[in-house]
């Protein structure tokens, strides 16, 4: 990943993060799955939005079309998704009042769901 310091101008000058965001923001971005930093990696690189990797069908390109986020939000937004997909994905129907993107796959996110609730049990 780009140095912190490159990172930070990136943040308050390109994308105008305030100042009190920008620490966090760093941190969550570094944290996130490792398929995710290497997308976010290579869209610094491209300035292009990759269609892999893909969580439920979405992928960092469907969200940043889908969304009118800044480029650290649509991978932090895929990064939510794959942790804590049900929040995230209710998350982004509830606050934004339109339907998922429909390169959505409902039938793989049922499946997962399925799944978690046969480790619960």
């Amino acid at each position: 990943m780009k140095n912190i310091v490159d990172l930070e101008s990136l943040l308050k000058n390109d994308w105008t993060y305030p100042e009190y965001q920008i620490a966090n923001t760093i941190s969550r971005l570094q944290s996130m799955e490792p398929e995710l930093l290497k997308a976010f990696e290579s869209y610094l690189k491209l300035g292009i939005f990759p269609d892999k990797p893909a969580v439920f069908g979405l992928t960092p390109s469907a969200i940043a079309e889908a969304y009118s986020f800044k480029p650290p939000a649509v991978f932090l937004t895929m990064d939510w998704i794959s942790r804590d997909p049900q929040k995230a994905l209710d998350a982004l129907v509830m606050e934004y009042h339109k339907p998922l993107p429909k390169i959505f796959n409902a039938k793989e996110y049922q499946e997962f769901i399925a799944t978690q609730k046969i480790k619960s049990t």
